[in-house]
């Protein structure tokens, strides 16, 4: 089991709600997607919380690795 969690501020971030729901914001770096994405494939399960799965609709895929 791996653990990676990212939070953020959505006042930070964002200024507007609606801002939030029309444009992704990237939260960290090119570096740490490619990670999170290479973790993806050494997994069975990936799990999100509900208002992650509504608000975004992830993917959660490895589409950022080569050969994926």
């Amino acid at each position: 089991m791996t653990g990676v969690v990212l939070q953020e501020v959505r006042r930070q971030v964002c200024e507007a709600q609606e801002q939030w729901r029309r444009k992704p914001t990237l939260l960290s770096g090119r570096a740490s997607l490619q990670m999170t994405h290479m973790l993806r494939t050494l997994h069975d399960g990936i799990l999100v919380g509900v208002g992650t799965v509504i608000a975004d609709n992830p993917s959660l895929n490895a589409r950022l690795m080569e050969g994926m």
